[in-house]
């Protein structure tokens, strides 16, 4: 009896072993299956690599989950300024679709871009704006800060991801058509904001010349030390001239960009005895989990900052 106990002990273990065994291969099959259907979806979605954040949430506006999105220029780093990395022009190299803004905007992209592969499918989405252009021929890219100007992008950026993904070119259209109606709201929105403002009041202080299409869309004047770009450096006579300015017009609307120094804003609200109301997104949208975390959002963030400085 005492050996039979024994077996039928060794027997239950043996059970209990070769059932534990048989449902953790179970379970690292069902996961790895799982692994690969994830990855054969991503591998099904085209890659469409854009050049800044701004660009970025527009795509994924029309694309949705059809299109899979990178941007190069991480959110919180200076498009102006960008130097690509050799992971970069990996990521480049895996695009079915590279969009980039476009009037200038992104010289560092554009050189590394010299391969007819790359060409094929490179797409500058405002390149046919109607841009303004500085004395010394350059062209202003900051166009999205118009609503307006941002919104005749819609269907040129619907037309490229239907040309990679055609199978969803209807449903591309109907996102860009929903996301125009959006725009043509908030433009509208943002046009009644400013009317009530007194337009002697609605002079505002910033990093850089960013501003110029907001301020000619909805009636205010920017005014900064700093050109189109922040790779530029004031002279000693642009921020003096400002400075007698602001102090002139009694101007109380200074703020700092969120990716320039915001040293010589500083200096400038010092001098003349006030002091920055807060920051203005320029170049780019906030951290996903931000005031300004997609486009939308960013246009009304800058408003209500602005107007609340008036």
């Amino acid at each position: 009896m005492g050996c039979i106990h024994s077996l039928n002990k060794h027997y239950v273990v043996d059970v209990r072993m070769i059932f534990r065994r048989r449902f953790f291969y179970f379970v690292t099959t069902l996961l790895i299956l799982l692994g690969c259907e994830t990855k054969e979806k991503d591998v099904l979605k085209p890659t469409v690599v854009v050049s800044f954040s701004i660009l970025e949430d527009l795509v994924k506006q029309i694309g949705e989950d059809h299109v899979h999105v990178i941007s190069i220029v991480p959110r919180l780093a200076d498009p102006h300024v960008y130097q690509l990395k050799p992971s970069d022009m990996v990521t480049l190299k895996s695009a079915h679709l590279i969009l980039a803004h476009g009037l200038g905007f992104e010289g560092w992209l554009k050189g590394a871009l010299s391969s007819s592969e790359h060409k094929e499918k490179y797409v500058e989405v405002a390149a046919h704006l109607n841009a303004r252009t500085l004395p010394d021929g350059t062209k202003d890219p900051h166009t999205w800060h118009d609503v307006n100007l941002t919104l005749k992008t819609i269907p040129e950026i619907v037309k490229v991801l239907g040309r990679i993904l055609p199978s969803k070119q209807d449903i591309f259209q109907k996102n860009g058509q929903k996301y125009a109606a959006k725009l043509l709201a908030l433009d509208t929105e943002v046009k009644k904001a400013f009317e009530k403002i007194p337009l002697e009041k609605r002079i505002v202080v910033t990093t850089h010349d960013a501003f110029w299409y907001f301020g000619k869309a909805y009636g205010v004047k920017f005014l900064s030390p700093l050109g189109i770009s922040t790779e530029q450096e004031p002279s000693a006579t642009t921020i003096a001239d400002l400075i007698q300015l602001v102090r002139q017009k009694n101007i109380k609307a200074i703020f700092i960009e969120n990716l320039s120094n915001g040293r010589v804003v500083e200096q400038i609200a010092r001098e003349t005895g006030s002091k920055p109301d807060g920051i203005l997104y320029a170049d780019s949208v906030s951290e996903e989990i931000g005031p300004a975390e997609d486009y939308v959002k960013m246009i009304l963030y800058n408003m209500e900052k602005i107007i609340s400085a008036f």
